[in-house]
């Protein structure tokens, strides 16, 4: 009797031995990857930029709610000149309307929880520039602090 040699597009029911060849795992760490936390420039970077961004589209929520410090906020001449100011951004700046934005964003100083910056703004049609401007750290927040 003869036995058929399987050709490779036929089963058998004998399991067939296939050559491995060992290859090395590479190193994987064991820890999760972990986010850090952005560095201290960076951050007031971050919050003179989005700052800036409310400021020039009038959004009172977030220039004066998030972005002014409890100082500033409690100072009822200065809130009152922001409101006026924030209301004066919709006439200067309709809908749809280049904005100036930040830019060239320095960090003068940082000493502790108290910070000095000063940037440029700019659009299409203006531009500016904002020396020495205060900025405070609050509840782990930097806020406008140059009231």
């Amino acid at each position: 009797m003869e036995t058929a040699t399987p050709t490779p597009n036929e089963t058998t029911s004998e399991p067939r031995e296939t050559p491995t060849t060992a290859t090395p795992t590479p190193d994987v760490p064991t820890e999760s990857p972990t986010t850090e936390a952005p560095s201290v420039d960076q951050a007031i970077t971050d919050a003179v930029v989005e700052y800036t961004d409310a400021y020039f589209a009038g959004d009172w929520d977030i220039a004066f709610t998030k972005f002014w410090s409890e100082r500033c906020k409690a100072d009822n001449t200065e809130r009152n000149g922001f409101v006026g100011t924030l209301a004066a951004q919709e006439y200067l700046y309709p809908e749809g309307s280049p904005r100036p934005v930040a830019v060239d964003v320095e960090i003068d100083r940082v000493a502790g929880s108290v910070a000095t910056v000063s940037y440029g703004y700019r659009s299409s049609t203006e531009s500016g520039t904002i020396d020495a401007q205060s900025w405070v750290l609050e509840d782990d927040q930097w806020r406008y602090d140059g009231c």
